[in-house]
């Protein structure tokens, strides 16, 4: 059996009750989310008050507060929440450092896009406030679009990764990787940033 077969049936098994199958499904899981959580926050600085491990124990703690199973039926769908969540925790660190290091103030990010094969940066003005606002956007937009951006960019992860999380085809990803980018710089310059 498959390990997503085996995740799928400790997620029914945790729904009807069984304590163990809690247990179990984190064993089953816990390599690939310290996986995403390392790779998250490589591409956070200053993260030193938490550690991969920490942003995945965060994560379980977010996604199952009181102990009991995440409302998901699929592995898929428990690694795109996930995901969602530990974004959630990552944007909450920096809010906090920021609040207390820089006396409330956003420090600005860098970001580099690689847009119809090329490569434009968007200048170290683009604050992190403006780039969630974009990303938000792209959610309204295109719900899909936003996912696959954020576990391209946001996560870091493979066009493959990114399909078997969402369960599509790498093609059907790479479309809308391609696309969401585009809309993203587009909005980001647009914006006056």
């Amino acid at each position: 059996m498959s390990a997503d077969g085996e995740i799928t049936i400790e997620l029914e098994r945790a729904q009807q009750g069984d304590q163990g199958a809690m247990a179990r499904l984190w064993e089953l899981v816990y390599a690939d989310l310290k996986q995403m959580a390392t790779a998250s926050m490589r591409n956070e600085p200053n993260t030193a008050s938490l550690s991969p491990s920490g942003l995945v124990s965060e994560t379980y703690m977010r996604l199952c507060p009181d102990a009991g199973p995440p409302p998901v039926s699929s592995s898929s769908e428990l690694l795109a929440w996930s995901r969602t969540v530990m974004r959630s925790i990552l944007i909450d660190v920096a809010r906090r450092r920021n609040r207390v290091k820089r006396g409330g103030g956003v420090r600005p990010a860098r970001l580099v896009m690689d847009v119809g094969g090329m490569e434009r940066v968007i200048e170290d003005d683009v604050e992190l406030d403006d780039l969630l606002g974009a990303l938000h956007e792209l959610r309204e937009v295109d719900s899909e679009a936003h996912d696959v951006v954020w576990c391209r960019f946001g996560m870091a992860m493979s066009i493959r990764k990114t399909a078997e999380a969402m369960s599509k085809s790498s093609s059907w990803v790479e479309r809308k990787w391609e696309w969401g980018r585009r809309w993203l710089f587009r909005a980001l310059t647009e914006s006056g940033t």
